[in-house]
């Protein structure tokens, strides 16, 4: 790319190039020269602005992990004394929930422990909080979870049959379904799902609680931020 400079000496206007040539334009291109000296200008200030907002961000962003977590700011304290009896780091979700199949795909494969949340959308929230132990039952939740979100998404799923459909397509056999979907351990695991919810005062979702007493906010948007903050609540003295 070859560079040029404009200047003005008496009433005429000379462009030189960096190489050392100089090219010399007379008078009546001095409107076009002046609007080339216009635009430069405010490129310049467009371009110290952008810098401006830039720097502005990316201070924001770092100081906003690298300061001491906020109570109401990165986390909220939901229950003091903390409640006992639930994983350290567990994460609510319902498949009816847009948000949470949003976030699926920031921490998937990140959190092992998730409790789906019953208390949305009537009885087809109970099903799936029922499918849903099923699958921690099997030990499939990673090969489920995906199918039925999108079952949900592109409505394909109304009942427990369409929800026992998801579970064939990925290998489930159906005696091994049937066996386990009205069991004693997965009557106990909805049960667990939803006293849990309701011990630590869930409301909506997708929420994530920390040590049975911190609710992580949801104003993160990046795995790497859940786990910063996990990992600063996990080390709070309770």
């Amino acid at each position: 790319m070859v560079f040029v400079v404009l200047w003005k000496k008496s009433n005429k206007f000379y462009l030189k190039k960096l190489n050392g040539l100089r090219l010399f334009c007379s008078k009546n291109t001095s409107t076009k020269a002046d609007r080339i000296i216009s635009l430069v200008n405010k490129m310049k200030k467009c371009l110290i602005v952008l810098l401006i907002c830039i720097n502005f961000f990316s201070i924001n962003i770092s100081s906003a992990f690298s300061s001491p977590l906020r109570n109401g700011d990165h986390y909220l304290t939901i229950i003091d004394p903390p409640i006992s009896g639930i994983p350290k780091v567990v994460e609510f979700f319902s498949f009816l929930c847009p948000h949470c199949y949003q976030l699926e795909y920031i921490i998937h494969d990140k959190l092992k422990n998730r409790y789906h949340f019953s208390f949305l959308g009537g009885s087809m929230g109970k099903i799936l909080t029922q499918a849903w132990s099923v699958a921690m039952v099997l030990d499939v939740q990673d090969a489920i979870i995906a199918p039925l979100f999108e079952g949900i998404k592109n409505k394909n799923i109304f009942s427990s049959e369409d929800v026992r459909s998801c579970f064939l397509k990925i290998g489930i056999k159906k005696r091994d379904y049937d066996a386990v979907w009205n069991s004693f351990l997965v009557h106990y695991l909805v049960v667990k799902q939803e006293e849990s919810a309701k011990n630590l005062k869930i409301t909506s979702v997708p929420t994530i609680v920390v040590n049975g007493q911190y609710l992580i906010t949801n104003n993160i948007h990046s795995w790497q931020q859940y786990a910063k903050i996990i990992k600063l609540l996990s080390q709070q003295t309770t």
